[in-house]
């Protein structure tokens, strides 16, 4: 059955969910799924079910595959190829970031500052470079930050940036078997606006992972369930991060004539009660997969209690967004979050000097206004002073985007924005 969503203006004009009437049947293995064979879509749809269990239980799935058991196979080969599980255990927790760029970093020497004086085992850097040869050229002429340059393989913006993501996951998972490290997805242009050390210390002092969820009511509606809307700037805990590796290639390898088709969690039971199929014209798919990936799609009216993940729990029917957003990244007020609103308010307070444009904004504005971006990418910041340094250092984000490159004067990055302390002990801002 086709459903079409008329008076949403979020859904209006596209194909979403084909109901998916079937119910997976409970699965006995630990060997091989055993499915209703009459039916081809629970046929087709095997390779989720060792995936989805309880992970606030230590994970017992639907079809009698622990999640332990499963984690212990994927980290067997992992380690064998980077790091021991041995020298893993004898470290402290590491930041591993990952970049989605074309030719390398925009601004390498801002990072290359941040970075300095860091001690080099708290931390890695892996790149993705849709122009291979030229990162690969790029960084035989400089790396100081010593980036690893992951194979390439074929994004297409919007459509599928999920598998560049995942192949960053791949190769950095081989060197970081420690299970307190943290993944944290960086774009080309985006800087870091407070030392190594703080953002060290935010993003692992805890276990969980931190995703950056948009509002309820964006998040495209089926006939019963719901695919939770993102930010793509989202940070991984190794459990997590392993999981999206296993699920997306599956998630993708179904999608056919534009569709995707996601598994349905139960978030009473922790069990896949059927799938759902979505159209790819109304979510980037780095908006919707990481989560999709661990969790699949979520049923009207529920709440997902995870205590591995920012948020807990995770309400399904929040009017405000929910969750840890480390990465500043903004299109309007009536879209963002309280802090990322005060955020560009508080810029706005240093206009001209510091300069937030969308893209389909006039060249020259006359008198400042609140951003509204209308198109997929973000505000720029296209200028900015130290006072506007200062503001962003005493916010509670750990990085922006976008940047224009250049922007930033390299004195002014490592004077405010490299700062030790935040500019007051009593800043609204600071954590």
């Amino acid at each position: 059955m086709v459903v079409r969503c008329p008076g949403s203006p979020f859904l209006m004009g596209f194909l979403f969910w084909a109901y998916a009437s079937t119910v997976v049947e409970s699965l006995r293995a630990p060997t091989r799924p055993q499915m209703d064979k009459s039916s081809k879509m629970n046929k087709s749809w095997v390779d989720y079910m060792p995936r989805y269990g309880d992970p606030a239980r230590s994970g017992t799935h639907s079809d009698g595959l622990s999640m332990s058991s499963f984690n212990s196979t994927i980290d067997t080969a992992v380690v064998a190829r980077g790091e021991s599980k041995e020298a893993a255990e004898r470290r402290a927790p590491r930041s591993v970031f990952l970049f989605l760029t074309r030719t390398g970093l925009e601004n390498e020497d801002m990072w290359e500052a941040f970075f300095s004086g860091a001690d080099k085992h708290t931390y890695q850097v892996f790149v993705h470079c849709v122009e291979s040869q030229n990162c690969t050229d790029n960084f035989k002429k400089r790396n100081h930050i010593g980036m690893r340059q992951v194979e390439t393989v074929p994004t297409e913006y919007c459509t599928n940036l999920m598998s560049a993501m995942v192949q960053l996951l791949k190769e950095a998972l081989q060197y970081n078997a420690n299970k307190g490290d943290k993944f944290v997805f960086l774009s080309e242009s985006t800087l870091p606006v407070k030392p190594f050390s703080h953002v060290h210390h935010e993003l692992t002092k805890h276990a969980k992972s931190d995703l950056c969820i948009h509002r309820s009511q964006e998040w495209p509606r089926g006939v019963d369930c719901h695919v939770v809307k993102h930010s793509q700037w989202s940070v991984l805990n190794r459990n997590h991060a392993q999981i999206v590796t296993q699920n997306w290639a599956q998630i993708f390898r179904r999608y056919k004539d534009h569709t995707f088709t996601v598994p349905m969690l139960d978030p009473e039971r922790w069990k896949i009660q059927g799938v759902r199929t979505m159209h790819d014209s109304r979510l980037c798919t780095d908006e919707w997969g990481v989560f999709a990936s661990i969790y699949g799609a979520v049923p009207f009216h529920s709440k997902l209690q995870d205590p591995n993940l920012n948020p807990d729990p995770l309400k399904f029917d929040a009017i405000k967004p929910q969750g840890i957003c480390h990465t500043f990244a903004f299109w309007s007020a009536d879209k963002s979050s309280e802090p990322e609103v005060d955020l560009v308010r508080s810029l706005g307070d240093s206009w001209p000097a510091t300069r937030m444009d969308c893209n389909d904004a006039p060249a020259a504005a006359e008198a400042w206004e609140f951003p509204k971006c209308h198109e997929t990418h973000p505000v720029t910041i296209t200028s900015l002073d130290e006072n506007g340094a200062r503001v962003m250092r005493d916010s509670q984000f750990l990085f922006i985007r976008k940047f224009k490159t250049g922007v930033v004067n390299l004195a002014t990055f490592k004077k405010e924005l490299l700062r030790p302390q935040a500019s007051s002990e009593n800043s609204t801002w600071f954590r």
